[in-house]
């Protein structure tokens, strides 16, 4: 490979310096076949930087594609998730969906029958009374409406938490 037309031979110590490495790795990588010497114990500088740059960029496709020829470290890591999540729900810090959904409902359904007393218990005016339980029934609909929305959220993996203000708008 030429720069300008011309081959630039350059050394150990500066190839290092080129591409930011020790010199001891420059010649770690000669022996990995990475990078080549010419006859004269030098480095060719283009060849070497292009060598260089192709051994990084195949070294961070590696390390990014997941372990999939070795199928026994899939087992072992499936292995260990399965046994986190056991951890976790024995030591309660993981529910399970349903026990989750029933401890809402031994909320929410006993709210709901105490709202509708209170319209009696606050008035004897019966058209008070329909404005407080129109009212109450219109912030029961926004409750359900919002566990509707935060089931939804997770059975689709999103976050429950999340503000759901576009909603809102």
């Amino acid at each position: 490979m030429a720069l300008n037309g011309v081959h630039e031979e350059i050394s150990v110590k500066l190839l290092a310096g080129v591409l930011g490495v020790s010199e001891r790795w420059v010649q770690q990588l000669e022996k990995q076949g990475v990078l080549k010497k010419n006859g004269r114990s030098r480095y060719d500088l283009a060849a070497s930087v292009q060598a260089y740059t192709k051994f990084k960029v195949e070294s961070e496709v590696a390390r990014a594609v997941p372990e999939e020829s070795n199928p026994g470290e899939r087992v072992k890591a499936e292995r260990a998730r399965k046994l986190k999540l056991a951890n976790d729900e024995k030591e309660r810090r993981l529910v399970q969906m349903p026990s989750a959904v029933a401890a809402l409902d031994a909320i929410v359904g006993p709210l709901k029958a105490d709202l509708a007393g209170v319209p009696a218990r606050v008035t004897d005016d019966v058209a008070l009374r329909r404005r407080i339980e129109d009212a109450t029934d219109a912030v029961l609909r926004g409750l359900a409406d919002r566990f509707a929305k935060a089931g939804r959220d997770l059975r689709a993996g999103r976050d429950a938490l999340s503000s759901g203000d576009e909603d809102d708008a």
